[in-house]
């Protein structure tokens, strides 16, 4: 045999060598998208606490497509810790990002021929709603109205661009009409409350509060005539995110040894521990909250209206795997081959990072108070209507009229 022939034998080697090493750094890091810095976060977060959350990822050591994600997670702990101001600057900074500028080339190479936990992840139709609704409730609770009205403009603008028929943003949508009746915009608070009333027709407690805001005065900058048109009282909003939001799981078919086609599914995380919040004044009635929306359901929504994308994503994804696994059966042999597809099956998984720290439900507490209360007692109530927590929430004494936003995280 010829030098020649000997150096062109090898250099086939040396390519085929260099394309199952390729593949091999597709393929295997694969196994690992599904664990790792967000699976930690969110499991010390709710088995230890916010404190041990914000404590147990290092930034740094996070993959580049798991960054984003991080960060919202850390947010909800935060705000659930009352550090409200880093909760709205964290979530305001990832929305200013472009999450699809990030990641390598490599990346999209990997979602597209393996699974899509290899990309960087990209957030669900919901979760970009609630990046802007999560950092309006931390406005809310700085009471910072004006800061609130822009995020909720932009969340309730996300939703309408939207085509997720299904998705019912009423949370969104009531704080969008509670600020603008707070800045006297009470005509556009009026359309806002409508539409959530057309969404949810036999919900009775939206239909009782578009019949108040549309016994409101015309819009007016006069904070006097605003006061006025309630009363004169003061009024205590609780803002409740209350129980463990929901969690994605892997629905599928995997057919041994060389075929697989995976696909998320949100379910319940629960039990719920909290389901309702309560004030107690005194020895009147309790006021009880209401729940504007079960994130599980928005969750179900949000996914099932990109089901046709995934569908098509996931037929070119397996098309890609055959033209690979052929190229090599071709080049090198049937076994290697078959062994390559083995690979593209059992690596083939659904994405199944989520925004986990989200709550299961997100209620508000409407209260008018009297001028002589200087404090009220917040309680917190379980499946059986136990009152399983409580606090009392101290009234600042400069508080004469108005609104005064209160937000509380209770998993």
């Amino acid at each position: 045999m010829s030098g020649i022939q000997v150096w062109e034998r090898s250099a086939g080697v040396r390519s085929r060598l260099s394309r199952w090493l390729a593949i091999s750094c597709l393929v295997l890091p694969s196994f690992a998208c599904v664990s790792g810095g967000v699976w930690q976060v969110s499991e010390r977060y709710y088995g230890e606490g916010p404190e041990s959350a914000l404590a147990s990822v290092d930034p740094e050591e996070v993959r580049t497509q798991d960054q984003h994600l991080i960060e919202m997670e850390r947010a909800i702990a935060l705000l659930e810790l009352g550090r409200y101001e880093e909760s709205y600057d964290a979530l305001y900074q990832l929305s200013q990002g472009d999450s699809s500028e990030s990641g390598t080339a490599g990346d999209a190479v990997a979602s597209m021929v393996i699974n899509d936990a290899a990309a960087d992840y990209e957030l669900e139709y919901f979760e970009q709603v609630y990046l802007h609704t999560m950092a309006a409730v931390n406005a809310l609770a700085l009471q910072n109205v004006e800061i609130a009205a822009h995020e909720l403009d932009l969340g309730l603008g996300l939703a309408e661009s939207q085509p997720c028929e299904h998705c019912r943003y009423t949370f969104t949508r009531y704080l969008g009409a509670i600020v603008g009746e707070e800045l006297g915009y009470h005509d556009e608070a009026q359309a806002i409350i409508d539409d959530s009333v057309m969404e949810r027709p036999n919900h009775a407690w939206l239909r009782k509060e578009a019949a108040r805001l549309r016994g409101a005065p015309p819009d007016s900058d006069n904070r006097a005539a605003r006061l006025e048109s309630r009363g004169g009282k003061r009024v205590l909003y609780v803002l409740l995110l209350l129980g463990r939001g929901p969690v994605k799981i892997e629905q599928g078919v995997y057919v041994p040894p060389t075929h697989g086609v995976a696909w998320p599914e949100y379910v319940n995380r629960g039990p719920d521990t909290v389901v309702a919040a309560q004030i107690q004044i005194n020895d009147r009635k309790p006021d009880v909250s209401v729940e504007l929306n079960r994130v599980l359901d928005l969750a179900q929504a949000s996914l099932s209206a990109r089901k046709t994308g995934l569908i098509v994503k996931e037929s070119a994804k397996t098309a890609a795997q055959e033209v690979v696994a052929a190229q090599v059966e071709e080049e090198s042999s049937y076994g290697l081959g078959w062994l390559v597809r083995s690979l593209f099956a059992a690596a083939d998984r659904a994405d199944l990072r989520h925004w986990a720290s989200l709550p299961a439900s997100c209620q508000v507490l409407r209260v008018e108070l009297p001028d002589d209360i200087l404090s009220c007692q917040l309680e917190y109530r379980g499946p059986a209507g136990q009152i399983i927590d409580q606090e009392v929430l101290d009234l600042p004494q400069e508080w004469a009229e108005g609104s005064l936003f209160v937000t509380r995280r209770m998993p």
